[in-house]
């Protein structure tokens, strides 16, 4: 999911065709996708996998789905507790290693994050959570391998120590 259908084509589709082309390069194995449109999903033919992409603000477009995986990207935009847990509750496809994850800049202001990544405590029924289904990594901006020395430099001269910065 993206926090909303503008970000999925603004966001994850040009994202994705970087990295997408990147494999491809490097491997030289053609992974053949294509985007469709209307129905919002990604299908690797040669691969018999579909990927829907659906925005987070419209939690039904997760519900009853039967997958092997899910992803949340930006989960702290909005309020996507209830898209967490219909997504959730749907990976469940047998036969293949099963995974939900979320990326988020660290904004705190939704509790409901804080509370089941950090603390470990569920938000709905208050109980403890295993540690280990809920780890949180945490990554500077300067640690990340895709920016170049120069936007490195931009960011830490234009934004310094201050919160702004923990969000580029």
């Amino acid at each position: 999911t993206q926090p909303t259908l503008p970000s999925v084509e603004k966001v994850f589709l040009p994202t994705l065709r970087e990295i997408i082309g990147d494999l491809e390069k490097d491997f030289s194995v053609p992974l053949g996708w294509e985007w469709k449109e209307a129905k919002k999903a990604l299908r690797f033919p040669r691969l018999d996998v579909t990927v829907w992409c659906r925005p987070a603000d419209e939690d039904i477009g997760t519900k009853g789905a039967n997958i092997a995986f899910g992803w949340m990207d930006e989960v702290s935009d909005g309020h996507q507790q209830m898209s967490f847990l219909l997504l959730d509750a749907s990976v469940r496809q047998t036969g293949y290693p099963q995974q939900l994850w979320v990326t988020s800049t660290p904004d705190w202001r939704q509790p409901w994050i804080r509370q089941r990544w950090m603390d470990h405590v569920n938000p709905l029924s208050g109980r403890p959570l295993n540690e280990d289904s809920y780890p949180a990594w945490h990554m500077e901006s300067a640690e990340n391998i895709y920016l170049d020395e120069e936007t490195r430099q931009h960011w830490e001269d234009t934004y310094g120590d201050t919160p702004f910065a923990a969000e580029q």
